[in-house]
């Protein structure tokens, strides 16, 4: 009586595939912050994004900026800080799966920050002591 042994193996394919960034947007929402979203068809790992004021970047130079965990498909939703007042900027994006596939880059059209506010709090609290004291 002979034993014999068989092994199985199992071969499991790995994620080659890239995701793929779709729809950048930008859009201001003050003087020093904006929103943006980009859509993504892969519903993991790790989401840059960077508003500058160029109209492209690399991916190296959006991958240093700000990131977020991507967890479905479809629209994600970002918010940029830190701006600077009446500048014109663009929104840029990558993405890289958690097989570390990285994506295309998208870049979103132009938009422009809201101009500093000239008020001043302190000095209206004390015009309107100066008024009301007449």
């Amino acid at each position: 009586m002979s034993l014999r042994h068989t092994a199985l193996y199992v071969a499991t394919a790995s994620d080659v595939t890239a995701p793929i960034l779709s729809s950048p947007t930008g859009t201001k929402t003050g003087s020093t912050t904006a929103d943006g979203t980009v859509s993504t068809d892969e519903g993991n790992g790790t989401l840059y994004y960077l508003a500058t004021i160029n109209a492209s970047e690399t991916a190296a130079t959006i991958a240093a900026g700000d990131s977020q965990a991507v967890s479905a498909t479809g629209s994600q939703a970002v918010s940029f800080t830190g701006l600077s007042p009446s500048t014109t900027y663009y929104a840029h994006y990558v993405h890289d799966d958690a097989a570390t596939n990285r994506s295309n880059v998208v870049s979103s059209t132009s938009f422009t920050t809201d101009a500093a506010s000239s008020f001043n709090p302190a000095w209206a609290y004390n015009a309107s002591k100066l008024i009301g004291g007449m």
